[in-house]
C-alpha cells in the first residue's frame, strides 16, 4: 500500500458475502477432489474411508484460506495487492495441504510429483479464493455506488435548504422594502399632491385641483392594496412571529362572505417557533393556494384549517363546503409546485373528497 493511505472501514456485507462463496467454492472443490482420486485409483489402493479423510483436509484448508483472506481484508484491497496475496495465501496453504496428504495417503515418491501435487492444491486454493474476492468487489462495488447516492442526496438536500434558506432571507427583505420604503414614498408623492391640489385651488385652477387629488387617492389605493399585496405574498405578514400567527392573519383577510375557523394543536404552539423560516413559507403558500382554489373553483361559504404537530411532522388540513372534486381525473394545477417542493423534504399534498361534502387538502411536512 501507497505511504500514508488509509484502508477504508470494510463493508460488513462485501467480506460476509466473499466467505459465503470461498465455503460453498471449498466444499465444491474438495467433493470433485474426492471423485476425482476415487476414479483414478482404479486397483482399489486407497479406502473410500481415506479418500474422505483427504477431502476433508482439502475442504478444511479451503476454510481456512478464506478465513485467513477475511481477516486480512485481501478482499477489500485493491486489485494488484489482491493477486498477489492469492498467489502467496494459495502457495503457503497449498503446501501444507500437500504435505498432510501426503501423510495420509502416500502419493509422491519424489521430490518433482510431490511439486506436481502442491501445484494442483495451489490452482485449488485459487479456484476457491478467486470467485469470493470477485463476488465481494461486486458486493462493495454495489455499496460503494449506494453510499456515494445516498451523499450525493444528502449534498442536494443540504445545498437546497441552504438555497431556501437564502430565498426566504431574500423575501424578508424585498417585503420589508416594500412595506417601508416603498410606501413611503408613495405617501410623500400623495402628500406632494395633495399640496399641488390645494395650490391650484388658491389659483382658481379647480379642475387641475380635481384630478391632482384623483391621483392622489389613486396613489393611495395602490399603496394600502397592491402594494401591500405583493408585500404579503412575497413574505406573508406575521411569519417572523410564527406559522399560526401567519395563517391566522391570512384566514382573516378573507371576504366577511365566508366563514372561517382555525385550529392548532398543543404540539404546533410548543414546535412553532423552531420550525425553520423556508418551512413556513412553504406551508403557508400552499394553505394560500388551497384557500384561492376553494374560494374560486368550489365557490366556498365555509372553511376550517387543522394544524397539528405530531411525531415531529407537521400535519394540515383544509376543509371547505365548496363544490367538490371534479369527475374524473383530478387536476392540481397551482398545488403541483408546492408538492415538487414538499416531496424533497420527507413531506407530501394530497386532495381528497371531504367528510361532510366539498374538498379536503392534506398536506404533511417533518420537522426537526
Amino acid at each position: 500500500m501507497g505511504a500514508g493511505r488509509v484502508t477504508p472501514p470494510a463493508p460488513r456485507d462485501a467480506l460476509v458475502a466473499a466467505g459465503w462463496v470461498g465455503v460453498i467454492n471449498a466444499a465444491l472443490w474438495a467433493i470433485l477432489s474426492v471423485v476425482v482420486r476415487i476414479s483414478w485409483d482404479v486397483e482399489g489402493v486407497n479406502t473410500v474411508g481415506r479418500e474422505l479423510l483427504v477431502g476433508l483436509i482439502i475442504f478444511t484448508m479451503g476454510v481456512l484460506l478464506v478465513v485467513v483472506c477475511l481477516q486480512t481484508r485481501l478482499p477489500l484491497r485493491r486489485r494488484h495487492e489482491q493477486l498477489v496475496g492469492a498467489i502467496i495465501l494459495s502457495a503457503v496453504l497449498g503446501l501444507g495441504r500437500t504435505a498432510i496428504d501426503q501423510k495420509v495417503i502416500p502419493f509422491a515418491e519424489d521430490t518433482g510429483s510431490f511439486l506436481i501435487w502442491w501445484a494442483v492444491a495451489v490452482v485449488g486454493n485459487l479456484v476457491v479464493a478467486s470467485p469470493a474476492i470477485l463476488v465481494s468487489n461486486l458486493v462493495a462495488r454495489r455499496l460503494r455506488a449506494e453510499q456515494a447516492r445516498i451523499t450525493d442526496r444528502e449534498r442536494n438536500r443540504a445545498a437546497t435548504a441552504a438555497l431556501e434558506a437564502e430565498e426566504a432571507a431574500m423575501r424578508r427583505q424585498v417585503a420589508e422594502h416594500l412595506h417601508g420604503t416603498v410606501q413611503n414614498r408613495l405617501v410623500l408623492v400623495g402628500a406632494g399632491l395633495d399640496q399641488l391640489a390645494v395650490e391650484s385651488d388658491d389659483e382658481g385652477r379647480p379642475d387641475r385641483a380635481d384630478a391632482l387629488r384623483g391621483w392622489a387617492r389613486m396613489i393611495d389605493t395602490v399603496r394600502e392594496r397592491d402594494v401591500r399585496a405583493i408585500s404579503h405574498q412575497v413574505f406573508p405578514t406575521g411569519l417572523d412571529i410564527g406559522l399560526v400567527q401567519a395563517l391566522g392573519l391570512v384566514m382573516d383577510r378573507l371576504p366577511p362572505s365566508v366563514a372561517t375557523s382555525m385550529h392548532s394543536g398543543e404540539g404546533l404552539r410548543e414546535a412553532d417557533q423552531r420550525i425553520p423560516i423556508a418551512d413556513r413559507l412553504l406551508v403557508a403558500a400552499t394553505v394560500e393556494e388551497g384557500l384561492t382554489n376553494a374560494l374560486k373553483h368550489g365557490h366556498a361559504t365555509r372553511v376550517a384549517l387543522d394544524l397539528e404537530v405530531d411525531d415531529h411532522t407537521l400535519s394540515v388540513t383544509l376543509d371547505d363546503n365548496g363544490t367538490g372534486l371534479p369527475a374524473g381525473e383530478v387536476r392540481e394545477s397551482g398545488l403541483l409546485r408546492h408538492r415538487a417542493r414538499l416531496e424533497p423534504r420527507g413531506g407530501g399534498i394530497e386532495l381528497l373528497p371531504g367528510a361532510a361534502g366539498g374538498t379536503r387538502l392534506r398536506m404533511w411536512l417533518p420537522i426537526n
